[in-house]
């Protein structure tokens, strides 16, 4: 979005990972302990690979494997090709590997790049205020900062929480259709 500017008039942010040092960090220590039990990196993303995560701990070690992947790849490194934000065997956040994610954290993404949000014309943002990952939390946040680089903002936080929210769809993907008519 906003290392493309023009592209996108239009964008619906549904419990949209955002405010990572409110919302990631957490799982962050969740992740270390289910990598440690399963013994290092490489052997929890070959078996997360073939029959995915079995508790809630591996849910997050999955998602922060996904995670590393798209925000710290790297290629030349050992299998999974990434590095890693926390130290599996003390839980310590690697403040250098962590710095690299946030450079991808949307509110980042929009205070760096505001200048290229002029195209944005409408977003809707929404979570459960519920949500088990504090999702509702950045989106107060990122409806406040698309709405301060001047882009007009339906922000919701609905009765429920992060699961079982595809209902959602159904009320906002016809006002994206219809903000998207008039672009």
């Amino acid at each position: 979005m906003t290392d493309r500017p023009g592209v996108f008039s239009v964008i619906g942010a549904h419990a949209a990972d955002a405010s990572f040092d409110v919302t990631m960090r957490p799982m962050l220590t969740h992740a270390a302990i289910a990598i440690g039990r399963a013994g290092g990196l490489e052997s929890f993303s070959r078996r997360v690979t073939d029959g995915g995560p079995r508790d809630a701990m591996e849910f997050d070690a999955a998602f922060t494997l996904a995670a590393s992947t798209a925000y710290t790849p790297e290629p030349d490194a050992p299998y999974p090709h990434c590095a890693w934000p926390v130290d599996p065997s003390t839980g310590r956040i690697d403040e250098a590997v962590f710095a690299r994610w946030r450079a991808h954290d949307p509110l980042t993404r929009i205070t760096a790049s505001h200048d290229a949000l002029g195209a944005l014309r409408y977003a809707i943002v929404d979570a459960g205020d519920r949500d088990e990952h504090g999702l509702q939390l950045a989106a107060r946040e990122l409806a406040s900062a698309l709405r301060g680089a001047g882009v007009a903002v339906e922000h919701e936080e609905f009765d429920g929480g992060h699961r079982g929210t595809s209902w959602r769809y159904s009320l906002t993907l016809p006002k994206l259709v219809a903000a998207l008519a008039t672009s």
